[in-house]
């Protein structure tokens, strides 16, 4: 870690850990302005000098995520829930062109106590709100960006189970998902690449897990039925160019074949068996 991470100086502004349980609404409103402040690159460089603050970010983020509560239903939003989202969004926004920072998020426990609720959270009976699920995919995603060390830990760490999970959230937003998946696999090479080395591409399109990871971010391609027309209308534009970037990815790296097949054979007991 870099010498700037470990001198603490200015504060960050975030609410106080001690009003967490008290006064949860108001601290999202106050993490959904620094959210905003952090997109000034000036603000966010005076941040990523304060140790104080990060470890500040990372107890503030924890203690909203150890009261999350099952989602309601019908649109009422846990404040908990909206707080964590703005917190992992600031966080996320500190990670631009900072490894340091990244690394930070993992050394801190932050990254393992977010995918651990996250592949929880599959069991729910309801669905977490819009907020959660932009949130989560587009930290996971700028926490590993660029770096490939960290990289390779998310595959290790992430494959199959939480990768799907993460996946499955991004259902409003489809594009997440691909890009979060795209990151993951930048660099790799298939045709080059072998089973002992077991990159996440290989693990794509050659093993059983891998599939169902591929059939979720398909499936959140047509949510809207079977009819291609109608189903970019659903998803927007975005979703299709980053799918299409995927795909061409597989196909160029000589491993659509391979997903191809596995899909087509893939059994409804096998889907229910994976999660």
């Amino acid at each position: 870690m870099s010498a700037c991470i470990l001198r603490a100086s200015v504060d960050m502004g975030l609410p106080s850990l001690e009003e967490v349980a008290s006064h949860a609404a108001a601290q999202a409103e106050v993490m959904r302005n620094l959210v905003r402040e952090s997109l000034s690159k000036e603000w966010r460089d005076r941040q990523v000098c304060d140790a104080e603050g990060l470890d500040a970010l990372v107890a503030l983020t924890v203690a909203h995520l150890n009261l999350l509560e099952e989602p309601r239903g019908g649109g009422d939003l846990s404040p908990h829930e909206e707080t964590s989202a703005a917190c992992f969004k600031l966080a996320r926004n500190l990670c631009v062109e900072q490894p340091n920072v990244q690394e930070y998020w993992w050394s801190s426990g932050l990254v393992a106590r977010l995918t651990q609720r996250v592949v929880a959270d599959v069991a729910l009976a309801d669905e977490r709100g819009a907020a959660w699920s932009e949130a989560v995919p587009g930290f996971l995603l700028n926490v590993v960006a660029g770096n490939v060390e960290l990289r390779a830990r998310a595959v290790e760490a992430w494959f199959p189970a939480t990768l799907a999970a993460a996946c499955a959230l991004c259902w409003r937003r489809p594009e997440l998902a691909f890009m979060l998946v795209q990151t993951l696999v930048a660099s790799e090479d298939l045709s080059t690449t072998t089973a002992s080395a077991m990159p996440l591409a290989w693990r794509l399109v050659e093993t059983e897990d891998g599939h169902c990871v591929v059939f979720i971010l398909l499936s959140l391609l047509f949510r809207g039925g079977v009819g291609i027309e109608r189903n970019r209308e659903q998803v927007g534009p975005k979703a299709w160019e980053w799918a299409s970037i995927f795909l061409h990815g597989l196909f160029m790296g000589g491993g659509f074949k391979s997903a191809y097949s596995g899909l087509r054979e893939m059994t409804v007991g096998r889907l229910h068996g994976f999660w």
